[in-house]
């Protein structure tokens, strides 16, 4: 897993043949731009982001804490062929802030073929003190924070909001 503090990258290969974009020459949105594309804030804009998911990897880690083997298997070809996304903020309170200045943007690769285990054992391990205190101490405020930063959403605080989901109904 590769941790390279952001910076825009330019220029973008648009495969014709497939519509697909090579992953180590396309553009990986920030966070923050990438939901602006979401909800259609900027149609003006041209730059393309095929192939890299920021949400992917939380859900996938969610599956596998489930033990959703069946469904992972039946959508691990296409999650191969994404970069997988995750940005994390400098300070905390930058987690506050829309456009946070300064942070580590994560991509990585999953690998093919992926062992079940240890994509369980890394599911179940994910470390959340990358979240700030006010965050990972209160996972009912976590739920609703990610809908209006939906460009925090990572496998941390994923598993902070499923950690205390899974608790309360036991």
């Amino acid at each position: 897993m590769a941790n390279l503090p952001y910076r825009p990258q330019t220029g973008s290969h648009l495969d014709r043949a497939s519509g697909l974009q090579e992953p180590a020459k396309a553009q990986k949105p920030h966070p923050w731009r990438r939901s602006q594309l979401e909800y259609g804030y900027d149609r003006l804009n041209d730059e393309q982001f095929v192939g890299f998911s920021y949400s992917v990897l939380a859900l996938l880690h969610f599956l596998a804490r489930r033990l959703r083997k069946q469904a992972l298997a039946s959508l691990w070809f296409g999650v191969t062929r994404l970069g997988l996304v995750d940005y994390i903020p400098a300070n905390p309170a930058e987690w506050f802030r829309w456009k946070s200045e300064k942070g580590v943007l994560n991509s990585h690769l999953v690998d093919e073929p992926q062992s079940w285990e240890v994509l369980r054992t890394h599911a179940s391990n994910i470390p959340t003190d990358s979240l700030p205190q006010t965050l990972s101490a209160r996972p009912s405020f976590l739920l609703w924070y990610v809908m209006v930063y939906p460009h925090r959403f990572t496998a941390a605080t994923a598993k902070v909001i499923d950690d205390a989901v899974t608790n309360s109904s036991q």
